[in-house]
Parts: C-alpha cells; structure tokens; sequence
C-alpha cells in the first residue's frame, strides 16, 4: 500500500478553506424530514418490496415500489438509493441523476453519491459543484489508499484549474498521478490487477481525463510485467484510442513503432502478433470512427508505406479521399487496388460502385462494371441489410434514369435506417467495439450510433423530396 508522504500533506490545501473559497453551500433537504410514524412505516414497506422485486428482476414492480418509498418519504436514502441503481440499470439519466442527488441530500457523506453527482456536474459543465463535492468526498473517505483516492483528487485538479484555481489543482494532483504512474509499473498482470486497472482507466475516461488516461496506460503496456497478451493488447489499444480523443496520431505511431516486432497487439487481435501495416491500419480505423479523419489517413499512408496491398488501408483511404476531394486519380487508384486484393468484400465494392458513379460510369461498358452492377453486388453481399449502400444504390439507379427503383431503394435505406432492430444491433456492436477492440468506453454507443448515420437520414428524405423536380439527388 502507498501512502502520501509527509512533504505531499504538507503541500496539499486545506480542504474546508477550499471549500469556503469556492463559495457552494452545502443544499439542505427542501423536505419535511420531521418524524411521522405511517409515513414512515409506508416508505420502509414500499423500500422492502422494491428490493425484494429488484432481486426477483421484476423491475416495473420494483421502480413502482420505490417511486412510492420516496413519495411517501423523500427522506429515506435507502429508498433514494435503490431507485437510483435501478434507474442507471435501466439506462434513465435524468431519473438516476435526480435520485442521486436526492440521496445526497439525504445522506451528506455517502462517498458514491458525492463521486456519482461530482461527476454529473463536470459533464454539465460545473465544474465548483464538482470541486466542491469532490473535497467533501476527502472529508468523508480518510480511510483509503492514496491509489483509491487518486482518480478523483485528478479529477477535483481538473475542476479546480476550470475555476482558475490551477496552482491549488496542482497541489492535489501531484502525488495521485506520481501514485498512479508508479502502481501502472509495478502492480503485476494477475487477474485481480487487471480488473482494477481497467475500472480505474474507465472511471478516468469517464473523468475526461484523457492525457492521464493515455500516459498510464503506456505505462502500463511497455514498463509493467504483463505475460498476458490480451493484457499488451489491451494497454495498447487504449492509449491509441486516447490519442483519437485528443487528436494525435503521431503518439499512435510512435507507440506501433516501440512495440517489439514479434510482439505487435491490440486488443481487437491479440491472440497472435499482428503486421506493423494491420496495427496501423487498426489505429487509423479508431481515430476515423471518433471523428480523427486527418490523423486516421496519416496512419493509412504509414500503412502502405509498410504494405502497399493493405485491403483495409488501401479502400478506407480511397474512400475518404472520394467523399472530400471526388474521384481523383489517387482515390480510383487505391480503390481499384482495393478490389483487385478483396473483389467479394461489400464494403470495397461499396466504395467501387461510389467511384464508378462520380466517374459518370453507371452501366457496364468495355471498361469494365459500372455503378450499377457493382452496387447491386454490394448490396447482396450485405444482404440488402446495410443503409448506406442501399443508398448508395438508389444514387446510381436514379442517375441511369431508373427513378422508381431508385425511389424505393431510398425508401427501403430509410425503412432499414429508422428501424428499431437495425438501431439496437448498431447499438450492440458500437457498445461491444468499445469493450472488445478499444478497451475502454469512450462515449454512448449512441453518440457512435450518430457519428456514423446522423445526417443520413436527412439526406435520404431529402433524395425522395427531390423526386417531385427530378434533380439529382446529393452522393456521399
């Protein structure tokens, strides 16, 4: 166990003059807590009933029982607390936030509402609520190690430094990062340290606290004793999904390039070491999917460099070149390489078939299949199941003048697009791409669900808007 040294508790603020200087006061119940026996017996019964439903997984019976604890008495924390949990189980933010400031109100030191609500407020951008919540949660945990303690004094320096109190920020965070980066070197790779290296990175993600984040998990890939390759994997794909946040693919490579040759991994193919070209191209896909378009290409070209036949690499940078800059000789080049390495893939005879038709080539000629025919093949491949392609295939039939077909398949994009089975299995592979290839959660699956398909959907109401004056509906 670490603990602070003596020069660290000298050094740190005195947390109730914190307090003072950042002018909160501490919200007192609005509530009636006077004492009132049927009131109270009520919400005690309805609290039982709602964890006996809960842990029979009736969960209906168990938010009615504790809506009504709560109802009958806003002063019963453990009420406050169990509709709190359920709500967060059933994905209902505003409800949980509601119920966990509540309980708060309720129960001043309970150290998981001071976290859950200090959290709430940094994301709602309020920041010396959370300053303020994060100092009471040191007053009121003076029993855990400096390790525990670390993630959020970390995050108390980030509010503090948004309040312009950054050499106070300073002060705490100082010894929980040195803390930090000496535990992500030494704590061996067994299983009970990697359950808790990945829920202290999580919570510091959830913090924002992404530079930290990415330091430690370096750290924690090339200095800590690791015999796991999942565990390399794992570290590694982090810190590059940290560097797609903040927007910096030269750390991605740097960190490809440290890794030694026969030990090349992310988490998404860590049973066996990867090519240095496919580690790139992965890295590029994580900084394209949050939103890094100009790093992602960066790292698709150090890819080629290594392996000019790189399917991957080759058709997701041809394609992006096709969506900004249209069909210039370097993005038919790398598409049509694409296709000669992987001629049955639908997501290359997707990006084929969107070449084809900005050349003006949509029936097949002496030179080969035009956008119509490759997108057809596209989309059985896909089994006519994929929005984008059927999109896309609706442009190219609509341009050969075949506007009924075109038309429907906009409306069969649109149909499969706003369909709520399509939006869940999205949902599921967002939500498992972030556990099983990233390592970490980085934002709702939603949020990813959004950055994918957000503006589609206009688009293609638009295309069948347009359908009435016969124009040529926008590509992508």
């Amino acid at each position: 166990m670490l603990t602070l040294t003596l020069s660290a508790i000298a050094d740190m603020p005195d947390d109730a003059v914190m307090l003072e200087r950042l002018h909160v006061k501490v919200q007192k119940p609005s509530h009636d807590v006077g004492w009132n026996t049927v009131r109270h017996e009520a919400s005690a019964r309805s609290q039982i009933e709602g964890r006996i439903a809960e842990r029979q997984r009736d969960v209906q019976r168990a938010l009615e029982s504790y809506l009504a604890a709560v109802e009958a008495d806003p002063a019963n924390g453990a009420a406050w607390s169990g509709l709190a949990r359920l709500a967060s189980r059933l994905g209902d933010a505003p409800l949980a936030a509601r119920a966990w400031y509540h309980r708060l109100l309720c129960c001043p030191e309970d150290v998981q509402a001071l976290e859950i609500n200090a959290t709430a407020a940094m994301l709602d951008d309020r920041p010396r609520e959370a300053a303020a919540y994060l100092i009471r949660r040191r007053r009121c945990a003076p029993e855990e190690t400096s390790k525990e303690s670390a993630p959020w004094d970390i995050l108390l320096a980030q509010a503090l430094r948004q309040v312009g109190l950054a050499q106070e920020a300073g002060m705490y965070e100082r010894e929980p990062l040195a803390v930090l980066r000496r535990h992500a070197a030494i704590d061996p790779g067994d299983g009970a340290h990697r359950a808790e290296w990945i829920y202290l990175l999580q919570a510091l993600v959830d913090q924002r606290a992404y530079e930290v984040v990415r330091e430690l998990a370096a750290i924690r890939r090339f200095q800590a004793m690791l015999p796991a390759p999942g565990d390399r994997g794992r570290f590694a794909s982090v810190a590059i999904t940290m560097d797609a946040l903040l927007q910096d693919d030269q750390s991605s490579a740097e960190l490809i390039e440290a890794m030694e040759e026969n030990d090349v991994r992310l988490l998404e193919s860590f049973r066996r070491p990867m090519d240095i070209a496919a580690a790139y191209a992965a890295a590029a896909n994580i900084h394209a999917t949050l939103g890094h378009r100009d790093g992602a290409e960066r790292l698709y070209r150090k890819a080629l460099i290594i392996n000019p036949s790189n399917a991957l690499a080759l058709n997701n940078l041809g394609y992006a070149i096709l969506e900004h800059s249209g069909p210039t000789e370097e993005a038919a080049s790398l598409i049509e390489r694409a296709w000669a390495e992987v001629p049955e893939d639908a997501a290359t005879l997707d990006s084929l078939g969107c070449l084809r038709l900005q050349q003006g080539r949509l029936a097949d000629d002496a030179n080969g299949l035009g956008a119509v025919t490759v997108l057809r093949r596209a989309s059985r491949l896909a089994n006519e199941q994929d929005p984008l392609i059927l999109k896309h295939l609706g442009d190219a039939l609509w341009a050969s003048g075949d506007h009924i077909e075109g038309r429907r398949l906009w409306r069969l994009a649109l149909g499969t697009l706003t369909h709520p089975d399509f939006m869940r299995n999205q949902m599921r592979i967002y939500s498992r791409v972030q556990s099983d290839d990233w390592g970490v959660s980085v934002m709702p699956a939603r949020s990813l669900y959004d950055l994918e398909f957000g503006v589609m959907e206009d688009r293609l109401r638009a295309d069948l808007m347009r359908r009435w004056s016969g124009q040529l509906p926008e590509t992508d």
